[in-house]
C-alpha cells in the first residue's frame, strides 16, 4: 500500500510539475503576443526636412529607434511635398522642385528598413499665415468661394492658424479627394493618414465663430430638410458630421480600389466626445462602420488621469479594428513621463501607440519652428535613450490586420 501511495504522490507531484510548465509557458507565450507585433508610429512634419539628406536622417533615425511606422507629412495646406499635376509646390520647399522627390525618397528609406511609410496629409487646411500664398494656382488663390464660411457671416480669413476648406461643398471634396488618389496609384505606400479630417476650431486666433456657413452648404441643408440651420440645430449638426464622414468613405473605398492592403488611417481627436460634439468628427463610427483601419488619438494632455480616461473610452469603442494613441512628448518636463505613458498604452492592450513628434525626439532634425522646440534640450537625446532601453528594445512588425486580406 505504501509502495502505491508513494506512486500517486509522484504522478500528483508530475502533474503538478507539467501544470505549472504549462502555465508558465502560456503566460510566456501571452507575453509575447503582446509584444511580438505592435505599431510604433512617429509623425514627422513637414518641417522636418529640407533636402533628401534630411529625409535619410529622419528614416534612419526612426529605424535605430525601432519605429516600425513613419507618418511623413506631404501636404500641409493645399500644397504638395511630391511632383503633382493638382498642386502646387509647397513654399517651405520654395514653391518649386526641389531637386528629389521627398515622398519617394521616404518610401525607398524606409521599406528597406522594414518599416511602413505612411504618406501623412492634412485635409480641409486650404493656407495658413498672414501673408497671401505665392503660387496662383495655390487652392486658397484658386477657389476663395471653397474656404469656411462662420455663422456670423465671415469667412475664414488670414491668420497664424489654418484658413479651412468646407466640408460641406462637394467641388472642394472632389479636390481633395483627387489629390489623395494621385497620391495612392503613383506611390508604393502602405498607408495613407489623414489630419484635420474635422471642421474648424470655433475659436481661431481669439476670434470666435461656427463654421461653415457658406452658401452652398445651406443651399444643400435647406434643399434637404426645409428648413434653416437655426431651425433645425440637431440636423445641423448631423448634416456637418456627415460631410465629413462622407470624405472618408470615398477616400478608404477609392484607394483600397486602387491600391489593395493600403492602410487608412487618421488623427482624431483625443477625447471622443469633444471631436464629435465640437468638430463634427464621429471616428468611432468610422471604426464600427469599418471605413477606418485604425485611428491614432491625439490625446496630448499632460494629465495623466485624463489620458488613461481618453485612452480607455477608445479602447473600449474600436469595434474590431485598432487605435493607436497619440502621445505628446512635447509636452512633458521629462522624457520620463513620455515613457509612462508609452507603458500605459500596452497596460490598457492597446496594439500600438504614436509618437508627436519626431522633432521633439531627435536632436538632430532639422526644423524651422522657430521657438516652439528651444525648451526641449537634452531630453530628446535622453528620450531616444529610454525608449530603445525600456520600451522599444528590439525591432518588431506592426500587428495584422486580418480584414485587408
Amino acid at each position: 500500500m505504501k509502495k502505491v501511495n508513494c506512486i500517486k504522490k509522484a504522478l500528483s507531484a508530475n502533474l503538478i510539475g507539467v501544470l505549472l510548465i504549462v502555465v508558465v509557458c502560456s503566460l510566456q507565450a501571452a507575453a509575447a503576443v503582446a509584444v511580438e507585433s505592435e505599431a510604433r508610429a512617429v509623425w514627422v512634419t513637414r518641417w522636418d526636412y529640407k533636402t533628401k539628406d534630411d529625409v535619410v536622417e529622419i528614416i534612419k533615425n526612426a529605424d535605430s529607434c525601432n519605429f516600425n511606422m513613419v507618418l511623413f507629412q506631404v501636404r500641409g495646406n493645399g500644397n504638395a511635398f511630391y511632383p503633382s499635376d493638382y498642386e502646387a509646390w509647397a513654399e517651405e520647399l520654395g514653391g518649386k522642385n526641389p531637386g528629389f522627390d521627398p515622398l519617394s525618397v521616404a518610401i525607398e528609406e524606409a521599406h528597406k528598413r522594414g518599416i511602413e511609410l505612411h504618406a501623412y496629409v492634412n485635409v480641409y487646411p486650404a493656407w495658413k499665415g498672414t501673408e497671401l500664398p505665392k503660387a496662383p494656382t495655390q487652392i486658397f488663390n484658386l477657389h476663395p468661394e471653397w474656404i469656411c464660411m462662420g455663422r456670423s457671416g465671415r469667412r475664414i480669413g488670414l491668420n497664424e492658424h489654418y484658413v479651412y476648406l468646407s466640408p460641406g461643398i462637394p467641388e472642394a471634396k472632389d479636390h481633395i479627394y483627387t489629390v489623395f488618389m494621385d497620391i495612392v496609384s503613383r506611390y508604393p505606400i502602405d498607408g495613407l493618414h489623414l489630419d484635420y479630417v474635422r471642421y474648424p476650431e470655433r475659436n481661431l486666433n481669439g476670434f470666435v465663430d461656427d463654421y461653415s456657413y457658406d452658401a452652398i452648404s445651406l443651399e444643400r441643408f435647406r434643399k434637404r430638410y426645409l428648413k434653416s440651420p437655426d431651425e433645425a440645430p440637431q440636423e445641423w449638426a448631423n448634416w456637418r458630421r456627415e460631410q465629413v464622414t462622407d470624405l472618408v468613405r470615398r477616400v478608404f473605398s477609392g484607394m483600397k480600389r486602387i491600391r489593395p492592403g493600403t492602410k487608412l488611417s487618421a488623427s482624431v481627436w483625443g477625447n471622443y466626445q469633444d471631436g464629435y460634439d465640437d468638430y463634427f468628427q464621429e471616428s468611432q463610427e468610422w471604426l464600427k462602420e469599418g471605413t477606418i483601419d485604425f485611428v491614432t488619438p491625439m490625446i496630448y494632455t499632460t494629465d495623466t488621469v485624463k489620458f488613461v480616461h481618453d485612452a480607455k473610452n477608445y479602447r473600449e469603442n474600436i469595434h474590431g479594428r485598432h487605435a493607436f494613441p497619440g502621445i505628446g512628448c512635447y509636452r512633458f518636463k521629462t522624457p520620463e513621463e513620455t515613457i509612462a505613458r508609452m507603458k500605459i498604452c500596452r497596460e490598457l492592450g492597446f496594439r500600438g501607440m504614436a509618437i508627436f513628434s519626431y522633432v521633439s525626439m531627435f536632436p538632430s532634425a532639422q526644423t524651422r519652428m522657430k521657438g516652439r522646440w528651444d525648451t526641449l534640450g537634452e531630453r530628446r537625446a535622453t528620450l531616444v535613450k529610454l525608449i530603445k532601453e525600456e520600451v522599444f528594445q528590439e525591432k518588431v512588425p506592426t500587428p495584422e490586420m486580418p480584414w485587408l486580406r
